[in-house]
């Protein structure tokens, strides 16, 4: 079986990522059903050890701390092995993963789905949006191929604050989108290793938490439910539509038949991808691009 594969992932900490990953774990082991494998690469461990510490419900969890080395291809091998064994027997797997670019963005293509969390601070926001621009400049027609898809969430916004037009470099290309905005709880300590946002016994953070799962939850389907409606058969759509993935190209936003236009929407995709990086990325910081550099590392 191959599971669809989550990656909750920023540069920066104190964006909300351990939080955000071992909820949205949570979500969808509980509220969709889903059989759930958790991967934390963090040295920290709060994702995992929250999983933990709270009422088991079945979630597979390991702990696959990435040891600092100067070969980022021997990281980048144990960083695909510890993902390969957590995934052997689950429907999904979610990863947790403070980004280092001594780790090659490669690894970032092993995930259907990438999400990244980010204030909505002026600089939090350029530093972000920076991030996947790099990304997407150097893989934008092979994330096209594989369907990948990019979420913007908008992570500790204020309630009734307006997350209306940001990340606007980002969100041009076909394949990136913004999530619904995960509010900040101010009593977060309450629910740390005893339970889940999305089954608190506050309304409104049961609420908002439970909006951002379902937005994740929809392109989950959308990688997984076509081949499942068109062959009903299939005991295992999620291992089969993967295999058929690249033969029937589909809209991130649902079941689409796309393959007429599949030869031209990565070129014009990459295209944009770049001329937008071009615009958005001063020359000082593209010189000194940890992404560039990675080639000789």
């Amino acid at each position: 079986m191959t599971p669809i594969k989550i990656l909750v992932t920023n540069q920066k900490g104190g964006v909300g990522k351990s939080t955000i990953s071992a909820n949205l774990a949570a979500f969808f082991a509980l509220k969709r059903n889903i059989k759930t494998a958790f991967i934390d690469f963090d040295k920290q461990s709060s994702s995992s050890n929250w999983l933990k510490k709270a009422a088991n419900f079945g979630i597979e969890i390991h702990q696959a701390h990435l040891q600092s080395q100067n070969n980022s291809g021997l990281l980048l091998l144990d960083a695909k092995a510890a993902l390969r064994e957590c995934s052997k027997a689950a429907e999904l797997v979610i990863a947790d993963l403070t980004w280092t670019y001594t780790l090659p963005p490669q690894f970032l293509m092993e995930f259907d789905i990438v999400i990244v969390p980010s204030s909505i601070s002026r600089v939090e926001m350029v530093s972000s949006e920076i991030f996947v621009l790099e990304y997407l400049q150097k893989s934008l027609a092979i994330a096209g191929k594989k369907h990948q898809i990019i979420i913007m969430a908008p992570s500790r916004i204020d309630a009734g604050q307006s997350t209306e037009g940001i990340f606007p470099f980002v969100s041009a290309n076909d394949n990136c989108f913004i999530s619904p905005p995960i509010e900040k709880v101010s009593d977060i300590d309450q629910y740390y290793f005893g339970s889940f946002l999305c089954e608190a016994q506050d309304e409104r953070v049961a609420k908002n938490f439970c909006e951002f799962g379902s937005f994740i939850y929809e392109k989950y389907c959308s990688l997984v439910m076509p081949y499942q409606s068109i062959h009903s058969g299939v005991s295992n759509p999620v291992s089969s539509y993967r295999q058929e993935r690249l033969k029937s190209p589909i809209a991130a936003s649902g079941v689409q038949n796309l393959a007429s236009a599949s030869s031209t929407m990565p070129l014009k995709n990459e295209r944009l991808g770049r001329k937008v990086v071009d615009l958005f990325i001063p020359q000082f910081l593209r010189s000194k691009s940890p992404i560039d550099n990675s080639k000789g590392e």
